[in-house]
């Protein structure tokens, strides 16, 4: 069922909610309450400022009125763009500083349309008040807050070599067979490489991850989450995200908790090497990760995600080197529960969307409704929730109707299930990185989503030029269904074989098309009658 027939279904309810309302009073007994995740909490205090398509022609404007006679360079444009930018937001700011006058605000740039504003407020009402008086002047599209996001992986100490997620007829995804076919049987053959952005906590050196990676980025903004002595730099590494108690709040954590190296176990699901004769192996021997480092003790700042995405995608910022990798499919193993999508958050990612970035999000791991997490809620993004070894979804998991597909996510925290957790690529530092390792204690719908992004390397490693809603249909229509009803659950099991076969039909049957239509040139030049001459007898 697509996504606006599920809209559709969510206003009818709205419209019968009174008579639902009654039924429920009527009927306590049979009702479940769903749990609901926690309400988002603020990770700092800065604030992403949208301007309106309207501001933006307001640019193209004054650009033209300078001079009519001669079109601007390209860095001319720029400037003037940036000039038109901070007039617009000028008088805003000038009218923010007289209404709050004990308020402060820093403002800057960070790319065209999108300003940042951090905000010292006397109270968290005058913080709210100053938000709401932004978000009503002229030009202004909206908001985004910065909310902590979280990595939507759980874990254990057990560890096991198997890979039963890749190959299990049950609960695996028929890797071996998407090999077969994207490889034609053997490992030397090469695919288009594609960059693969993980979003994540960063990355730590691997033997199996070495030939893999390439360039990256450290967008953690604030030092005491980035652990490495600065804000932003070009070294994605992760320094590790152990937790001394009530570090991240009263109680909070109540015991030691130990590094995951969450962005390295990514990575290793997407692109661990293949056929190397180490540890384990990824889904996609094309794939080239792109670590983007926005997680650290405690979580991560949505808006650092965000910018984390643009970069990605190849959208210029303010002061930041521009990607030199630009990526074909971004994972995001994390978000932000308790917040539903938003017009702000939606046009950043149809702004990576449109630039070809297929975004691969979790859906979290509270059992609660997916509508309400960030970016999951989110159109144009694949939602992946996390499936057993059974093949069916997990206690853990968030569901809703914005879900797209299942994928293996494991469920060894769980007593009644036996199921093994993922194995992946890690490390066996408790605090910081020590040796290089792998490790099957991991679960969670953190790495059920990179085996979608996996295979879509795969899938694009075979067809550059697939778009991000056609790569889409291809995971939705080779989907494994359910083998019991399940209305939240997406299309189905993430189908690796499925998926790739599609791919590869598709394009044999335009290589045919291509090759049909030469034949029939040619047959058409060769079948015409010869120019009459003059002959000798």
């Amino acid at each position: 069922m697509t996504r606006a027939t599920y809209r559709t279904l969510r206003t009818s309810f709205i419209v019968f909610a009174p008579i639902s309302a009654c039924l429920f009073m009527l009927l306590p007994h049979l009702i479940a309450a769903e749990p609901q995740p926690e309400p988002p909490t603020l990770a700092s205090n800065r604030v992403m400022v949208l301007y309106t398509d309207a501001i933006k022609h307001a640019k193209q404007a004054a650009i033209t009125d300078i001079d009519t006679s001669i079109s601007p360079s390209e860095p001319k444009k720029t400037e003037l763009a940036n000039r038109a930018q901070l007039a617009a937001r000028a008088t805003w700011n000038e009218r923010l500083a007289t209404r709050f006058a004990s308020a402060t605000l820093h403002v800057s740039t960070i790319a065209h349309g999108i300003d940042e504003v951090e905000i010292s407020a006397r109270s968290t009402a005058e913080f709210d008040e100053i938000i709401t008086a932004i978000e009503n002047q002229s030009g202004v599209f909206g908001t985004i807050l910065d909310y902590q996001t979280k990595a939507f992986m759980e874990s254990n100490d057990e560890y096991q070599h198997l890979q039963w997620h890749f190959h299990d007829p049950v609960g695996g995804i028929d890797l071996q067979k998407a090999w077969d076919i994207a490889l034609k049987g053997s490992f030397r053959h090469t695919l288009t490489p594609v960059n693969v952005a993980v979003i994540d906590s960063g990355i730590l050196p691997h033997v199996d991850l070495s030939s893999q990676v390439v360039e990256g980025i450290d967008f953690v903004s604030n030092p005491i989450i980035g652990r490495d002595g600065n804000g932003r730099d070009l070294d994605p590494t992760d320094p590790g995200d152990y937790l001394t108690p009530s570090f991240c709040g009263q109680g909070v954590p109540a015991t030691d908790t130990p590094s995951s190296w969450h962005g390295t176990v990514v990575s290793g699901i997407i692109a661990a090497s293949i056929n190397n004769g180490e540890g384990v192996s990824g889904i996609a021997p094309n794939a080239r990760i792109v670590p983007i480092r926005v997680m650290g003790p405690c979580g991560g700042s949505m808006l650092d995600a965000l910018e984390g995405l643009l970069w990605a995608a190849g959208e210029p910022l303010a002061g930041i080197p521009n990607n030199p990798n630009p990526v074909g499919v971004a994972n995001l193993s994390l978000g932000v529960s308790g917040l539903a999508c938003t017009a702000e958050i939606q046009s950043l990612i149809d702004t990576a969307v449109n630039r070809g970035v297929t975004v691969v999000v979790a859906t979290g791991n509270e059992g609660a409704n997916a509508d309400q997490v960030v970016p999951t809620s989110c159109d144009h993004v694949i939602a992946v929730a996390a499936a057993s070894a059974s093949g069916k979804v997990t206690d853990y998991s968030n569901l809703g109707s914005v879900v797209d597909l299942l994928a293996p996510g494991g469920s060894p925290q769980n007593p009644i299930d036996s199921d093994e957790g993922i194995l992946s690529t890690s490390n066996n530092g408790q605090q910081a990185a020590g040796q290089e390792d792998y490790i099957i204690g991991y679960a969670g719908t953190s790495v059920a989503a990179p085996h979608v992004t996996g295979v879509i390397a795969l899938m694009l490693g075979l067809n550059p030029t697939l778009t991000p809603a056609q790569v889409e249909k291809h995971l939705i229509a080779s989907a494994i269904k359910p083998t019991e009803r399940c209305d939240k659950c997406g299309a189905g099991r993430l189908s690796a074989s499925g998926a790739v076969k599609r791919v590869a039909g598709s394009s044999d049957l335009g290589l045919l098309i291509i090759l049909s239509l030469v034949i029939i040139l040619r047959s058409t030049l060769g079948s015409r009658s010869p120019s009459p001459r003059i002959s000798s007898y």
